[in-house]
């Protein structure tokens, strides 16, 4: 009987507990997280979009929508081939390591596959194969105002770290990068952040005070 007791009291008890966990993870889209930053910052969210990397850039996108993604420190995967940051990015909150499961290796397999050219013909620069759209939980930070922000330049105000990806869909868009003769066409990748467009310019951080003279 004591046993008995014992064991419901223990199911009492991590009832609360459990639905605690599951209210942790807010399911939210880019356009509300991005019109929204600082009602997310520092929360764990649920979220799909089209992942975009480039020469300089990694995020997330929905419509007209843009968020930027990173990943847990000292790990990575897909991601931008550089990036130039004139100040240090704001620390990473994110305690939790990536989950490299099936759905991240379908997502890295998807992601590394380019575009191959025809035999002889040129050119195709920053041509993936395939546009790829996941489902990724993870960590919401946003940039204190006034000071750098994520990714290049330090442009980006917020961003989401990863912990996990699921629901992976790629398709494949190789027929985009031919022409009506049926050559392909020289390519060059473009920068889909508002604002992240050349000519670049260096943020003015840190914010200096007014002249004193």
């Amino acid at each position: 009987m004591w046993k008995r007791y014992t064991y419901i009291a223990a199911l009492v008890a991590l009832t609360p507990a459990t639905g605690v966990a599951k209210e942790r993870v807010r399911d939210a889209t880019v356009c509300q997280i991005e019109s929204h930053l600082h009602n997310y910052d520092g929360k764990m969210v649920r979220v799909r979009g089209l992942v975009v990397a480039g020469l300089e850039w990694f995020f997330l996108k929905s419509g007209d929508c843009t968020l930027g993604l990173a990943y847990p420190p000292g790990q990575g995967g897909p991601g931008p081939l550089a990036t130039y940051m004139p100040f240090p990015e704001p620390k990473t909150r994110a305690t939790f390591a990536l989950q490299r499961d099936e759905n991240y290796k379908k997502f890295v397999e998807y992601m590394n596959q380019p575009w191959v050219r025809p035999e002889g013909r040129c050119c195709c620069i920053g041509c993936d194969r395939y546009e790829v759209t996941v489902t990724i939980t993870g960590l919401v930070e946003v940039a204190r105002p006034g000071q750098p922000g994520f990714g290049h330049m330090n442009e980006g105000r917020g961003r989401l770290v990863i912990r996990t990806i699921a629901n992976v869909a790629a398709v494949d868009i190789s027929g985009r990068y031919h022409t009506s003769d049926g050559l392909p066409v020289l390519t060059l990748p473009r920068n889909m952040f508002p604002g992240w467009d050349l000519p670049p310019s260096v943020p003015p951080f840190p914010n200096p005070g007014p002249d004193q003279k």
